[in-house]
Parts: C-alpha cells; sequence; structure tokens
C-alpha cells in the first residue's frame, strides 16, 4: 500500500488516522527514512471530534516526537468539522508546539 503512494508522490510520504494510530507513527518514520523522503502525518477528524483533551496532547505528542525526528516532518489535523470542540483543537496545538522532537546522533 504505501508503495503505491511512493509512486504517486515520490517526496514525500502521508500518513492519517486511523491508519497511522493502528500501524505506529514509528512504522510511517522508519519508512520514510529508508526511502530518504519526508514524512506527513494527520490526526483524525473523528479523533478530534470525540477524544479527550489528553488522549489528543498524547496522540500529537507521539507523531511530533517520532515523526519530527531529525526534520523533514509536516502535521496536519485532518477534515475538521462544525462540531470539534474548540478545546480539542487547542490541546492538539499546544501539544504540537510544546513537543521538541527527538534528536538521532
Amino acid at each position: 500500500m504505501l508503495a503505491r503512494k511512493i509512486l504517486v508522490c515520490p517526496d514525500f510520504l502521508e500518513g492519517q488516522d486511523p491508519d497511522v494510530d493502528a500501524l505506529g507513527s514509528t512504522f510511517y518514520k522508519e519508512y520514510a527514512e529508508e526511502r530518504d523522503i519526508s514524512l506527513i502525518l494527520g490526526v483524525g477528524a473523528e479523533f478530534l471530534a470525540h477524544a479527550t483533551v489528553d488522549e489528543i496532547s498524547e496522540r500529537v505528542s507521539e507523531y511530533v516526537r517520532v515523526g519530527g525526528e531529525d526534520g523533514r516532518f509536516a502535521l496536519y489535523l485532518c477534515n475538521l468539522g462544525a462540531t470539534t470542540p474548540p478545546e480539542n483543537l487547542r490541546a492538539a496545538v499546544e501539544a504540537a508546539h510544546s513537543v521538541t522532537p527527538k534528536k538521532v546522533s
């Protein structure tokens, strides 16, 4: 599946929930690193609308920490709906800004 994505967009790998949550951010990061391409991870709209603030902070922090290791990373919030609580969006943005990605020596 990921190999087909790379055929269409050879410069980066994009993954979003629920796939990233199910397979793990590390799976996506390793795949991108093996191919020397950038990584983009998306936090799912359903998750953002229904998860707790703590769950959102935890997931966003993990995605930024793992995905941002050594740069070449972007995070996005998928298809935000009008019913997504504002506090959930604040939690996502604050978590993204508060995490320092790991640096590999």
